[in-house]
């Protein structure tokens, strides 16, 4: 131990008694990382002094390593800081892009549905037209013609069943091709 140990020491509980009680008021005030910073400023602001006047060059360089670690942990906090808001933007833009995600999709639903909903009424007028027309033409036919007619409507009606099956099957066909194109550029666009 030197001569210059002891001012040193003695310095530094001082600075240590003055800053318990300042550190429990910021504690207590809520002074979070900035309060916390600052009196750190204070601190190796008046050991800097301190040693300026002891000329004790140990207690400077403290000093210097203080106010450095003081920038250091400014620095973090604001990083923290700026971390924690772009942590909270990129929650609140994911939450918005779901809703929507929603949106769309309940959207396709509906319109699924009343596609399904038209195709199934113009099917059933297309079979009730096709019912009336064949009652109103075996009507008028007489019974020798009505059989041979009603030959030859057995075999129309069974290549127009035949026929609408083809086109309900290749309407059911473009359909889901266009539902599976919808859904995958919903995909690439999420």
């Amino acid at each position: 131990m030197n001569l210059r140990s002891i001012p040193r020491a003695a310095i530094g509980g001082y600075l240590k008694a003055l800053r318990w009680p300042v550190d429990r008021a910021v504690g207590l005030l809520g002074g979070g990382e900035n309060g916390k910073v600052a009196v750190d400023r204070a601190e190796a602001t008046a050991r800097g002094v301190a040693g300026t006047v002891t000329g004790d060059r140990e207690m400077q360089r403290d000093a210097e390593r203080r106010q450095t670690a003081a920038d250091q942990r400014e620095r973090a906090a604001t990083l923290r800081s700026a971390a924690q808001a772009e942590r909270q933007e990129a929650d609140r833009e994911l939450k918005e892009r779901r809703a929507q995600a929603e949106k769309r999709k309940q959207s396709a639903e509906e319109r699924k549905q009343e596609r399904e909903k038209k195709a199934a009424e113009q099917e059933r007028r297309r079979k009730e037209a096709s019912r009336k027309a064949a009652a109103k033409t075996e009507s008028a036919i007489s019974k020798q013609e009505r059989k041979k007619r009603l030959e030859t409507l057995d075999e129309q009606a069974e290549a127009l069943e035949q026929r609408e099956d083809a086109v309900t099957s290749k309407d059911e066909a473009e359909r889901l091709k266009a539902a599976a194109g919808r859904v995958k550029a919903e995909r690439k666009s999420d």
